[in-house]
């Protein structure tokens, strides 16, 4: 009689603990008389759908030019891409465009500088190396919900694309629709591409001929993407959305182009950075006068300030473009 009652005490404790267990790891109860603790699921949120690769080799000729227009939609016009009639659209290694595909990224996207946020998901589209000239039209869209969107300007935001070579995020000149919440940018190759929110630092400075003459009309291009052109007085600005090293170029008809590298240390107006094209940094003639060459000499020996003298090598230059002029 003891031992059967050693048995139910026994009993008893046992499923003590298994509530007690029960409680403490799952949150779940017990429903009655010798019942036993019941495992609470785990919710796991759907998979991603993958969107499905498009075959446009129907589309394009053996040189690579488009014949039709091709708009390849994907996850309910999530990301749209839209390639014109007449476009040469090309794989990394010069061969017609043949297949499109794009995954969508929500994890393990590549961080965005200081400043600056990506908004959503990044999609992925390759193959990686394809261009298009002219540049095809990317539309993607947010939701204006999410957490990372408080206190942002939405209609300030861009597109980027992520920059594996110098490990960046770099910002595209892009159009923002708020009312339909998408963003719109033109692109010239294909990459890992995002909605992104960045704080701009301006690049201001002033376009002049070698010789000290104000030059309006002057086209200024950050890396290749961004880019301005200079006023009536020779004054521009540009917009830098990303730290790092950046390259500056400064094109006339008539000129001979003139390229600097500039440093952004941060993103914001705190963070401005001049980039003046005078002086050595002048645009020389195509073909100047003799007479020209001669008052980029005298400039040389007898500067009349600091920020447009010249150096002996930058007359040389003048010198150089006068006996071998550019047609």
């Amino acid at each position: 009689m003891r031992k059967i009652c050693k048995l139910r005490n026994f009993a008893a404790v046992a499923v003590v603990l298994a509530a007690v267990i029960n409680l403490l790891l799952f949150g779940g109860a017990l429903t009655g008389p010798g019942a036993h603790p019941t495992l609470i699921a785990e919710t796991i949120p759907p998979p991603v759908p993958t969107p499905t690769p498009i075959n446009i080799s129907s589309s394009i000729s053996g040189n690579g030019t488009v014949t039709q227009n091709i708009t390849y939609s994907v996850l309910d016009g999530q990301a749209v891409l839209n390639i014109a009639l007449g476009t040469k659209a090309l794989t990394g290694t010069g061969g017609a465009l043949q297949t499109l595909s794009v995954s969508e990224v929500c994890f393990s996207i590549p961080p965005a500088a200081a400043g600056a946020k990506i908004i959503g998901c990044a999609y992925d589209y390759t193959p990686n190396g394809a261009t298009f000239s002219p540049a095809a039209t990317l539309t993607l869209k947010y939701d204006p919900g999410l957490p990372s969107l408080v206190g942002v300007d939405q209609s300030k935001l861009m597109l980027a694309y992520y920059d594996t070579t110098a490990s960046r995020w770099v910002g595209i000149p892009s159009a923002a629709d708020t009312v339909q919440h998408t963003v719109t940018a033109q692109v010239g190759h294909l990459s890992l591409f995002a909605v992104y929110s960045t704080d701009f630092t301006p690049v201001t400075g002033i376009t002049r001929a070698v010789n000290g003459d104000i030059l309006a009309g002057v086209t200024i291009t950050l890396d290749g993407i961004a880019t301005v052109v200079s006023d009536q007085y020779g004054q521009y600005e540009i917009m830098a959305t990303a730290t790092g090293s950046h390259t500056v170029v400064a094109h006339k008809d008539g000129f001979r182009d003139r390229t600097q590298n500039i440093s952004i240390t941060g993103l914001g107006t705190s963070y401005a950075v001049t980039c003046n094209f005078q002086g050595n940094y002048g645009l020389i003639p195509n073909a100047p006068s003799m007479q020209y060459a001669l008052a980029c000499i005298n400039r040389w020996l007898y500067p009349p300030s600091s920020d447009i003298g010249l150096t002996m090598q930058t007359a040389l230059a003048v010198i150089n473009a006068w006996l071998y002029p550019i047609q």
